[in-house]
């Protein structure tokens, strides 16, 4: 498998010059997209693919698991250096093993190296130096209470969660950026001893203005979508040139 810095250009004046993202989106992605370009390095580039999840059911993400290899290889057909899979409802679908098993199968059919929201997620938190959590999610109760025994069983401790009850992908698409902000507070202040707050879903919150939200709740903050920038910025050897991305965005190399 060729390496993401072998197979980048070092002609940064080219689009994508120092590295292409193939991010595999489960529906729209334009908060994803606006984060990326926000907190990315100029000459880092995001190729998008989407996948058929307009609400979370067990069909849809069916759906979206049978054509998720097609996906990864027309982002690297495209150009795609490396390749991102968000989704947790993908993870809730097939468990850890699972997960990473669709980690590998990627990897083979692209060759290239392929980050995972799940595996990101949690690398991101113990960059951060977390273990005890609290998470913000949008889902509907039934899927929030099935991923976070998946949490645990990647050694994180969650003392607190609230699932915002949203089904539908319109929905998340609608909340005001510090939605999920404001329940985190809450969750805090109850639970004072938590190293981190956790943001799962691309859809919700905004990786812009985490170091402000770090400010008010005195811990690090991961979100998804910060989360698979920090991935991307690793694989490329590059770091972000905004201020505004969290402490997460700061620990690019183990630093």
């Amino acid at each position: 498998m060729t390496t993401a810095s072998s197979t980048a250009s070092a002609n940064g004046d080219v689009f994508g010059g120092h590295g292409r993202l193939g991010y595999i989106a489960p529906s729209t992605c334009e908060r994803a997209a606006r984060e990326f370009y926000g907190l990315a390095p100029d000459g880092v580039a995001m190729l998008i693919a989407t996948l058929p999840i307009a609400q979370l059911s067990d069909t849809d993400v069916d759906a979206a698991l049978a054509g998720i290899a097609t996906a990864a290889e027309q982002l690297v057909q495209t150009g795609a250096d490396i390749v991102f899979s968000a989704g947790i409802p993908l993870v809730l679908r097939s468990g850890i093993a699972g997960n990473r098993a669709l980690r590998e199968r990627l990897e083979e059919v692209t060759g290239c190296p392929v980050g995972t929201d799940l595996e990101a997620t949690v690398d991101a938190i113990r960059a951060v130096a977390a273990e005890r959590i609290v998470v913000v999610s949008p889902f509907k109760e039934e899927l929030h209470t099935r991923y976070m025994p998946i949490l645990g069983e990647c050694g994180l401790q969650v003392l607190a969660d609230v699932a915002m009850e949203y089904d539908r992908q319109i929905e998340y698409g609608k909340l005001p950026d510090d939605a999920p902000l404001e329940v985190a507070q809450r969750l805090v202040a109850e639970h004072p001893d938590v190293d981190a707050v956790y943001m799962p879903c691309g859809r919700i919150g905004n990786a812009l203005e985490i170091s402000r939200w770090e400010e008010r709740l005195g811990r690090p903050v991961v979100t998804a979508n910060q989360a698979m920038i920090w991935w991307t910025l690793q694989q490329f050897g590059v770091s972000s040139p905004s201020s505004v991305g969290g402490c997460l965005l700061t620990r690019v190399g183990g630093s």
